[in-house]
């Protein structure tokens, strides 16, 4: 790739905040900057969200929901953590096969 396409890329990107936004407003602009592997140039100016949640944050986020269905749909990302941490017990019970 020439140094003026990837400039053309990386120009392209600053109108956008995010990489969500870049990804939903113009798709093949997101496509062609991961194919091309310029994620750190193109998105340098974008901030990266990544939680790092901590037990007692888990713990407490974790009591709120009465179902796993619930905290998935809610919370994807802290059900995530519980399941990566091995965590289990904390996930709240399956209500799979259980009538209502």
């Amino acid at each position: 790739m020439t140094p003026e396409t990837v400039a053309n890329l990386r120009d392209r990107c600053l109108s956008y905040e995010t990489r969500s936004e870049v990804q939903l407003k113009d798709p093949a602009l997101y496509h062609r900057v991961r194919r091309a592997g310029l994620q750190n140039v193109c998105f340098a100016h974008m901030p990266l969200y990544r939680r790092r949640w901590d037990v007692e944050e888990l713990v407490k986020e974790a009591r709120k929901y009465t179902t796993r269905t619930e905290m998935l749909a809610a919370n994807p990302g802290l059900y995530m953590a519980l399941t990566r941490r091995g965590l289990h017990h904390l996930l709240p019970p399956s209500r799979r096969g259980k009538k209502q």
